[in-house]
């Protein structure tokens, strides 16, 4: 089990990102209300702060860090398929609650796959 003093700074950065998603997508959930794209977004929250929850207490990291590449990256996908998102109409709203989810998430995906690669089976 690994307790919080023995997390590696690039866990700790992940736990950061992930937490910073998560709290993002409670945002958006309570904006959005109880409709389904809402509880959506509540479901993704819960998950990304799950995921943290794992790493710190320990609770198969090699496991989380397989599964959280592919739920963060559906995150982007169908925000990019919903939101028919081009990459100038990203740039030019300037830095929005939605880029800074965006960034923190495609830099998650990274740290997750270092993280994999890094860890013993």
């Amino acid at each position: 089990m690994i307790h919080e003093a023995e997390l590696r700074p690039l866990q700790l950065f992940g736990i950061v990102l992930a937490i910073t998603s998560g709290v993002i997508h409670f945002y958006l959930g309570y904006v959005i209300g109880l409709t389904p794209l809402g509880v959506s977004f509540i479901f993704a929250g819960t998950g990304f702060l799950a995921g943290s929850t794992a790493i710190v207490t320990g609770f198969r990291p090699r496991i989380v860090y397989l599964m959280g590449i592919p739920f963060t990256a559906g995150q982007i996908v169908l925000w990019w398929v919903l939101n028919r998102v081009t990459f100038s109409s990203l740039v030019a709203g300037g830095l929005s609650v939605e880029l800074i989810d965006k960034i923190s998430q495609i830099l998650l995906i990274f740290v997750l796959a270092v993280l994999f690669r890094d860890s013993t089976a």
